[in-house]
């Protein structure tokens, strides 16, 4: 259980890990620093960190022995968050670490399993915990509830730089897409024009553009295709 590291200019391959000991798969961010979770020869968990530019590794910090650690999530800034299942306790929930004082935060701490978290380019956070989809400000350090989304459970949502979150969310017999936007406190359905449609996948680029797939029926065939909604939430 390596972590390796491709270095595409000069076709090279590193190899980060000490020993075979990585317990999670390496996340990246956009400036090339690689993080992974690599259990230590005493027992416990460290995070590590390749430095791309300084060609450098480190360990940010130590978990105790007994922990159960997932996937590994990356901003740009550096911040790390992580599912962890503290040892015990037996329910998922959500870590942070901010890179800014190297503190840790427990984000969640419930009865839900959290997973399938992103960032944004600003460090927010959003994830969802069975059907319910939360989003994390990182100015006002507050975790809020944006919805309880059925059809979110397998991570069918997107986040985007300016703080808007986008999932799809069940209707009767289909979905529909909705946005969420944190700076002005309010929704925005996106619904497409065909019946008994499956609006779903969002994805959100830089300028807050929203793409998502309509699937729809007509006369016993499947349909699809892809749909953009602009900032005026116009689709196309």
């Amino acid at each position: 259980m390596h972590v390796e590291y491709y270095t595409k200019s000069d076709g090279l391959i590193t190899r980060l890990t000490a020993s075979a000991s990585a317990v999670t798969q390496p996340a990246m961010n956009h400036g090339g620093d690689a993080f992974w979770f690599e259990k230590s020869g005493s027992g416990d968990f460290d995070l590590r960190k390749y430095d791309a530019e300084a060609q450098t590794t480190s360990t940010l910090l130590v978990r105790p022995i007994g922990t159960t650690l997932r996937r590994v999530h990356a901003s740009e800034s550096g911040d790390v968050a992580w599912i962890e299942v503290v040892a015990g306790e037996g329910i998922p929930d959500l870590f942070l670490y901010d890179a800014r004082d190297g503190s840790v935060e427990r984000i969640t701490n419930s009865t839900h399993e959290e997973n399938n978290v992103q960032f944004n380019r600003a460090g927010d956070l959003v994830w969802n915990a069975v059907g319910d989809i939360w989003f994390l400000d990182r100015r006002t350090q507050q975790p809020k509830l944006i919805d309880s989304a059925q059809a979110a459970n397998s991570g069918n949502f997107a986040l985007s730089d300016m703080g808007e979150t986008a999932w799809s969310d069940q209707v009767g017999l289909g979905s529909e897409v909705r946005l969420f936007s944190n700076a002005t406190n309010s929704y925005h359905d996106v619904v497409g024009v065909e019946p008994y449609q499956i609006e779903n996948h969002p994805k959100m680029n830089a300028a807050g553009d929203l793409y998502f797939r309509v699937e729809w029926i007509t006369g016993g065939v499947t349909q699809s295709r892809i749909v953009r909604a602009t900032r005026q939430f116009e689709c196309n």
